[in-house]
């Protein structure tokens, strides 16, 4: 479980995009549950430091929710959203 001070930056920097309250708590839960599922094992230590490369995930996933939705598909992400998801998770993997 990351500590308070984790927890507040990496809420603090998804709810200045998506300003929504809840829709930030959210985004902020799930980068942490995605840390927990998948995400620790692309952390490559020569990359950087744990806090910077934990803030991109935070970027990224707020990003993808902050993008306008093709209209009449209920807020799933398509098009350049799932291109530049992928892109993103093959950047994190090198």
């Amino acid at each position: 479980m990351p500590d308070r001070s984790t927890r507040a930056r990496v809420y603090g920097l998804v709810r200045r995009v998506l300003v929504d309250t809840e829709l930030s708590a959210e985004v902020t839960q799930d980068v942490f549950l995605a840390l927990l599922r998948t995400d620790a094992a692309l952390y490559h230590p020569s990359r950087g430091n744990p806090m910077s490369w934990l803030m991109t995930l935070a970027h990224v996933r707020q990003s993808i929710r902050s993008a306008p939705r093709n209209p009449g598909t209920s807020g799933t992400c398509t098009g350049d959203c799932v291109t530049r998801m992928s892109t993103t998770t093959k950047l994190l993997k090198q």
